[in-house]
């Protein structure tokens, strides 16, 4: 642990050997830091519980996390995803690798109707 400097009344400075902030304050944060601790592997065993009774299901994981989280976003985040999806098809189209589904193919018959 480092040393800290301690001003004396008289200017002088003397090392401070001992820890910052009181040992029952440090007590306090560490068995409230374990308990939160200990309630996030409760709430994950009970997640994972819940996940694996909707694969029993027949649900895909996966896609039922994409849903929860969609549900869970702020407006704030919705925006940045529908921005970041816009932008992705936009790249993906301009590779021409949407081509193979319904909205490529239209989108490739506008074009070719355009350019004859």
């Amino acid at each position: 642990m480092p040393r800290r400097k301690k001003l004396d009344a008289d200017g002088s400075t003397t090392t401070d050997k001992s820890p910052p902030g009181p040992t029952a304050d440090l007590q306090q944060f560490v068995d409230r830091l374990e308990r939160l601790e200990t309630d996030k592997r409760d709430i994950a065993e009970s997640i994972n519980q819940v996940l694996q009774e909707a694969v029993d299901n027949g649900l895909h994981k996966k896609a039922l996390r994409a849903v929860v989280k969609r549900r869970l976003e702020s407006a704030d985040e919705k925006v940045g995803r529908e921005m970041f999806e816009d932008s992705l098809e936009n790249m993906l189209a301009r590779l021409g690798m949407l081509r193979d589904t319904p909205l490529g193919e239209a989108a490739a018959e506008v074009i070719s109707r355009v350019r004859h």
